[in-house]
């Protein structure tokens, strides 16, 4: 007997056990189903005979759509070749760098499940859905599709936008995502719109569902490769959309150092063509912080050129006000670390995301909760318009879709004036953790920056100069940074670089002809 126990408990825990208990049996071959209402095995068979009814006249994704609808496991796995006429009430929605998108209703809509009793699929018609028409997608790649697959692969819903399948434009022969439709458009209008209604338990809600989602991408072993607010949909919930679509359909990316996507959103080590990882994503993440935080994009103020890209390998991020609750900052500030090994993971973003809505959510007080609760009771109040809250002119050149950038000759990233924070520490020998802390909440807040800029005629060519000068605040004293660039206008590529960094103390009365000397030599 107690040789069996342990073996019946081993039955009781198995896989099938398990989906016979949570789905049921399957009234045709009597076996676990693999879903709610759905067996795999009968419904890939369904599947199979019709194969000879449809096709999109394309061998490539025939044969992809049907191996998703084999393999399918329950309904939101299934893939569909929907016929552009089955579309109706079509209506532009926006423009992205490499797709428009649309509103339109499904007549036929998905499949729910198999009806046993007529023999047909059960669907949800007249189903609102957005059709994302891809351009220069006549010519599709076996890895676009890849991608799609991995949409199916992470699951939608959980912080996932659902794909329904593929349609074709029959006028320009582009193929279409077809995919569901958030009522409440994307993340960054949501935001703008919502102004003056979010407090930080709904902020934290918005950014516990995207770490979902974003945790999902990265156990199915997948990187979004371009994450920015515009790429995150508010329905019932906030959805990542676009995985893998930031560039062209036709592009075999994998084989290509080619970057795509919003520039302030881009991970340093990704702006100097290295390869797209995890890290990379959780830096996106931590400028999506920043527009919660916010409700504005980040470096709206400036054009998003060569100029900023520098800037962000240098160590610039956005400002973070010192109102904001510290936890929130320190965490935002670690995923935008310009060591990608120091950024947390999605899991550890989304535990901590979790911890901390539920405690808000709660009442239960912590110190963590209580830093929120504070917060809140200086933000705007409920029912402010949105007229109302300070915006920064958004720059003529700053640019918030995916586009190619092609900005050579990077320098190595690091961390604004780490180095600095850490001599620093070195040399405190009697602060404690929680003065330290506020040091560094408040490093963002420490700089007075001044620029210079000029243009110099070099026959034959256009070389533009620019002096930055930064002054920080430490107890060592006053930390002079200046940055002096060469830029060539016509091939687009840096010159010279050169930074310096100079120690004043408080009481020199002669820093300003030092500085002037100092960018002079």
């Amino acid at each position: 007997m107690n040789q069996i126990w342990p073996k019946l408990k081993r039955l009781e825990n198995s896989p099938s056990v398990i989906r016979h208990r949570r789905y049921g049996l399957c009234p045709s071959c009597n076996r676990s189903n693999t879903h709610e209402n759905w067996c795999q095995k009968c419904n890939a068979e369904t599947f199979r005979k019709n194969f000879n009814n449809w096709t999109s006249g394309n061998l490539e994704i025939d044969k992809f759509i049907r191996d998703s609808q084999l393999r399918a496991s329950n309904n939101r796995e299934v893939l569909e070749w929907i016929p552009f006429n089955k579309f109706r009430s079509l209506k532009f929605v926006a423009r992205g760098g490499y797709a428009s998108v649309y509103f339109a209703v499904w007549t036929d809509g998905f499949i729910k499940k198999w009806n046993y009793q007529n023999g047909q699929w059960e669907r949800r018609s007249k189903w609102k859905v957005a059709l994302k028409f891809m351009d220069c997608s006549n010519k599709i790649t076996s890895e676009f599709l890849d991608e799609i697959e991995a949409c199916i692969r992470c699951g939608g819903g959980h912080g996932l936008v659902r794909c329904y399948g593929i349609s074709q434009d029959p006028e320009t022969k582009n193929y279409i995502i077809v995919l569901y439709y958030a009522h409440q458009g994307n993340l960054r209008s949501y935001l703008d719109q919502h102004y003056g209604e979010l407090n930080w338990i709904k902020r934290l809600g918005i950014l516990k569902q995207i770490s979902e989602g974003l945790k999902r991408i990265h156990q199915a072993g997948f990187v979004h490769r371009d994450f920015h607010s515009g790429n995150i949909l508010q329905g019932n919930a906030s959805e990542i959309a676009d995985l893998g679509f930031s560039g062209p359909a036709s592009k075999m990316r994998s084989k290509s150092k080619e970057v795509y996507g919003v520039l302030p959103y881009v991970a340093p080590e990704v702006l100097r063509r290295r390869s797209y990882t995890f890290a990379a994503d959780i830096y996106s993440f931590g400028m999506i912080m920043w527009d919660v935080l916010t409700c504005q994009p980040p470096f709206g103020d400036r054009a998003h050129d060569v100029h900023l890209a520098l800037d962000i390998c240098l160590g610039r991020r956005p400002t973070v006000e010192e109102e904001t609750p510290k936890p929130f900052a320190k965490l935002m500030k670690c995923c935008w670390d310009a060591n990608p090994s120091k950024r947390p993971t999605a899991q550890q973003l989304y535990e901590t995301l979790h911890q901390w809505y539920w405690d808000l959510h709660d009442g239960k007080v912590t110190p963590v909760s209580a830093a929120f609760m504070a917060a809140d009771s200086t933000m705007p109040q409920p029912g402010t318009p949105a007229s109302s809250r300070p915006v920064t002119q958004t720059h003529p050149l700053a640019i918030y879709t995916s586009r190619l950038l092609d900005f050579p000759d990077l320098p190595e990233p690091v961390n604004a004036l780490s180095s600095f924070h850490c001599s620093h520490h070195s040399h405190t020998t009697n602060s404690s953790k929680s003065s330290n802390d506020e040091k560094d909440d408040k490093e963002s807040s420490d700089y007075v920056t001044r620029q210079y800029d000029d243009e110099l005629v070099l026959e034959p060519e256009v070389v533009s100069s620019k002096i930055e000068v930064t002054l920080v605040s430490s107890e060592e004293g006053t930390i002079v940074i200046v940055k002096f660039l060469l830029y060539n206008e016509h091939e687009e590529q840096f010159i010279k670089l050169l930074i310096f960094a100079v120690t004043f103390q408080p009481e020199d009365d002669e820093i300003t002809r030092k500085l002037e000397i100092l960018a002079i030599n």
